[in-house]
């Protein structure tokens, strides 16, 4: 059985913006932040990307991945950190993270789930998180899940959704192979 869900609040950080709001601003006035970033592909071709204005292009992989989730997760404690924390029964986080791929390993999804568990613990807020949702359909599917998830349990639930994306020179090298399999 599905349940409505209510949305009650949106946090961001994208190369367009630092918050829901800037980024949703920017992407209806047409503001793009593409640019060459300082790898290349196998043949040489520079890539042309969206990037995080604040982030180093010398910071790949997990420590950038680190740095946007926290970002993010600590716009949302201080939004609802509060209520949040009073919760008798937490929330669930669902945390969408990117396929395993060079450059982006189980361990480093671990890493996150424990490290937004920590976050969220440290603001007070009893949570469970999952990183079960990959790719970047992963949001849609996580939001699936509350939707499915909220209409078996008795309680008003709460849920987070979170979907963190990033490049990294490897995994850019990896799906431009002419021999990798796209899946």
């Amino acid at each position: 059985m599905s349940a409505a869900l209510e949305v009650v609040a949106a946090a961001a950080r994208t190369p367009v913006g630092l918050t829901a709001r800037s980024s949703a601003a920017a992407v209806h006035a047409g503001i793009s932040r593409l640019r060459d970033v300082a790898f290349t592909s196998a043949t040489g071709a520079p890539y042309v990307l969206g990037t995080d204005p604040l982030l180093s292009d010398t910071v790949w992989g997990l420590d950038r991945m680190r740095e946007m989730l926290a970002f993010v997760v600590e716009q949302v404690v201080n939004d609802l950190g509060d209520a949040l924390a009073g919760l008798r029964h937490g929330c669930d986080v669902s945390l969408a993270l990117p396929e395993l791929r060079p450059g982006f390993s189980g361990d480093d999804a671990e890493t996150l789930v424990t490290a937004v568990q920590a976050q969220l613990g440290r603001g007070g807020i009893s949570c469970r998180v999952n990183s079960t949702h990959r790719g970047h359909a992963g949001v849609l599917a996580a939001i699936h899940q509350a939707m499915q998830s909220a209409g078996t349990r008795e309680a008003d639930p709460v849920f987070l959704v979170i979907g963190l994306e990033s490049h990294h020179p490897v995994s850019y090298t990896h799906l431009t192979l002419p021999t990798t399999p796209y899946v």
